[in-house]
């Protein structure tokens, strides 16, 4: 019986060092091809939203063929057909704005700045951008003019816009927006100002918010967490590097390897 065992085993060795040996598939080569045609007019700084339908909207930014510098054109942006519509219907130019996908049929642009002859002035706009009909319609302002901060989509449908600047000014109020009333509410502070920070709802639906500008203007390596069911931000865990202007996106996961709601130990950043 040892002996037949013995068999087995060399017989196995063989047939995994036969399978090592055969050539695996080949690998895909990657490269960046142009697959679409340009943009109506040239634009720095826009904010672009992945619609549902699979196509790309593009809305504000720096456009220096403007007398004023601002983009008012909304393009869109469809890879199937590589076609890039210019809609005809513009809106008030601004730059730094978020640019916030929701109810999965309208993007929500909040705030900006807007540029008043030789001055860069924060704004409390708010337009809505309707995919299924391509029309913007003005939302009820921000209670607190801001830029260059983060926004966030809620699993109840609500959209938080989180931090940013007003001028020089750095900001830690949050707003909370109720797209079934057209309404604004003030939510929890951050611990600390921050602007040029980023944020994304991780799984149990809390966000996390990282990096930025601190209110000493400096980069920053801290995170902060919000519970928008019980409307408290606390400290997160602390970044490797600190980051200005980084981008989140959160990743697979399974139910155990959820995060616990317990407020970190170690490195918090209150």
């Amino acid at each position: 019986m040892t002996r037949v065992w013995g068999w087995v085993g060399l017989v196995v060795t063989v047939l995994l060092i036969v399978a090592c040996a055969l050539p695996g598939p080949a690998a895909r080569e990657t490269a960046w091809t142009t697959t679409f045609t340009e943009l109506h007019a040239p634009r720095s700084f826009a904010q672009t939203v992945a619609l549902p339908a699979g196509q790309i909207l593009v809305v504000g930014g720096f456009d220096p063929s403007e007398p004023d510098g601002m983009s008012y054109k909304t393009e869109l942006i469809d890879p199937l057909v590589r076609v890039v519509t210019e809609l005809p219907q513009r809106i008030v130019g601004r730059l730094h704005e978020s640019a916030t996908l929701i109810g999965g049929e309208r993007v929500l642009v909040a705030g900006g700045v807007e540029r008043l002859g030789d001055t860069w002035s924060p704004l409390d706009l708010v337009d809505v951008f309707d995919a299924k009909t391509r029309h913007w319609t003005r939302a009820a302002q921000l209670r607190t003019s801001r830029s260059d901060h983060a926004a966030v989509a809620l699993a109840d449908g609500s959209v938080l816009v989180i931090g940013g600047n007003q001028g020089t000014r750095i900001l830690s109020s949050v707003e909370r927006y109720d797209p079934t009333t057209d309404s604004w509410k003030s939510a929890a502070a951050l611990p600390r100002p921050r602007t040029q920070e980023t944020a994304v709802r991780l799984a149990d639906g809390r966000v996390l918010v990282a990096g930025g500008l601190d209110e000493h203007g400096s980069a920053t390596d801290t995170s902060f967490l919000y519970d928008p069911v019980a409307d408290p931000c606390s400290g997160g865990q602390r970044m490797v590097l600190p980051r200005v202007q980084p981008r989140a996106r959160p990743l697979p996961h399974s139910d155990r390897a959820l995060p616990s709601r317990a407020r970190a130990p170690s490195r918090s950043a209150a």
